[in-house]
């Protein structure tokens, strides 16, 4: 079957046209608190920009209720929506122009990975090359789920790249799916990173974490730890999943919450 169209044509001045899957920042949000794979697509496209590299993004963005509040309870028809715009942005786009690869960003989850998968299929069927870029400790989000192992092995099996967050997640992908990776942290500006070595007090009378606050981030040890240091206040920053409400918190722990970088 043929697959190009009359249509799809590279428009850019620029050697390579990269279709990227991600979500991305929202303009109606600018003030409110985006980690995560929000930030790194917005640093991907700065930097791609700077080197002249053409990137046109399928945003996969949450959407309704939780678009800001994205840990609340999944809502089946506000995710049907946000998958049938997500899929159709994407085989408009591919059918439109010609890519020389396309960046499917990954965080990991069930159905986060079905319709990564589905993605996969439709690049595949306009012959599209796939990046398969994982933005999580793979190990940890698949391990218990038989349909994520399988999902992820459909995945990077019809990969050309695979990319993993960490060494972890690079042996399980092998070990699981049979398939090298490559091993990309996630970035890190230079603003942000201590360039003299920071004092450490003899007496720690209080810890900061910024993060992602879940079971399977650790928050639950975390509470252990507190509760072993009474002494110590223990300050943490960073969207809170809902399962977090149903632990025992100890009382010198503080939940912030998400907070602009700013």
């Amino acid at each position: 079957m043929k697959l190009h169209h009359k249509n799809r044509k590279l428009e850019s001045k620029s050697n390579l046209h990269i279709l990227m899957i991600s979500p991305q920042k929202r303009n109606a949000s600018p003030d409110l608190p985006q980690g995560g794979l929000n930030s790194w697509t917005d640093e991907f496209l700065h930097e791609a920009a700077k080197c002249g590299i053409s990137v046109d993004v399928v945003n996969t963005s949450t959407i309704g209720s939780r678009e800001f509040a994205w840990q609340s309870r999944m809502n089946v028809i506000e995710e049907t929506v946000r998958t049938l715009r997500i899929l159709s942005s994407l085989i408009i786009k591919l059918f439109k122009k010609r890519y020389g690869v396309m960046h499917l960003n990954s965080a990991g989850s069930m159905l986060g990975l079905l319709r990564d998968f589905v993605c996969a299929l439709i690049a595949r069927f306009y012959r599209t090359p796939i990046i398969a870029h994982f933005h999580c400790d793979i190990s940890d989000q698949v391990s218990n789920n038989g349909l994520s192992k399988l999902l992820l092995k459909r995945i990077t099996r019809i990969s050309s790249l695979v990319i993993s967050l960490n060494n972890r997640s690079s042996e399980y992908i092998l070990l699981h799916c049979g398939v090298e990776s490559k091993t990309i942290g996630n970035f890190i500006s230079r603003e942000d990173i201590v360039s003299k070595p920071k004092e450490i007090h003899e007496k720690i009378e209080r810890v900061l974490y910024v993060g992602y606050v879940s079971i399977n981030k650790g928050s639950k040890d975390l509470f252990r730890v507190a509760e072993m240091l009474p002494e110590i206040s223990f300050e943490l920053v960073g969207v809170v999943n809902s399962e977090i409400n149903e632990i025992d918190q100890p009382s010198n722990v503080t939940l912030r919450g998400g907070l602009a970088k700013n």
